[in-house]
């Protein structure tokens, strides 16, 4: 429940009929991809066609995965991060996530993704259709913000720099 599975799915089936109802988008056109483990739950809820990867492994396996993605949909409704926002956005994948978590700081509407109202699958798919229907150079600058802004926030070297930024401000109290 927490993961907003739910939600996703009802967000793909009004994404659906968006799909239906704008002449210039062709429903066609979108694959899901799909990582993880115990899909077979799921599979019937999806009315798009997809593709199982399985389980990725951690070096260049979810990488290579967010890199040939077009849109990272994050549905979780509980969660202090989730890491994949981070990951995403690393890679350079735009993100729609609902208002929770790590996406508040790093999913911005219009620049790295559409942050959805939380719980609004409504709002959710009007985020994936959006980006969905981005001009090529307009997709490109929101993935460009995507790894600039990653790079600022997330990069080891940020991560140092804030470190070192704390431990010096707690010498001086």
């Amino acid at each position: 429940k927490r993961k907003g599975f739910n939600y996703l799915f009802e967000g793909l089936r009004i994404l659906k009929e968006m799909t239906k109802e704008d002449h210039t988008f062709h429903e066609n056109s979108i694959l899901l991809l799909i990582a993880g483990s115990g899909i077979e739950g799921i599979v019937d809820a999806l009315n798009f066609e997809h593709h199982y990867m399985g389980l990725l492994d951690n070096t260049s396996g979810i990488a290579s995965a967010y890199q040939i993605a077009d849109i990272f949909v994050c549905p979780s409704i509980e969660d202090s991060g989730p890491t994949m926002i981070n990951q995403s956005i690393m890679c350079g994948t735009p993100v729609v996530a609902f208002e929770m978590g790590v996406s508040l700081d790093l999913v911005i509407t219009g620049e790295t993704g559409y942050l959805a109202k939380l719980k609004d699958s409504q709002d959710l798919a009007k985020g994936i259709f959006e980006i969905l229907k981005l001009e090529k150079g307009e997709y490109d600058k929101l993935s460009e913000n995507c790894r600039r802004l990653a790079l600022e926030c997330c990069s080891s070297g940020a991560q140092i720099d804030e470190i070192e930024r704390i431990i010096e401000s707690s010498r001086i109290n």
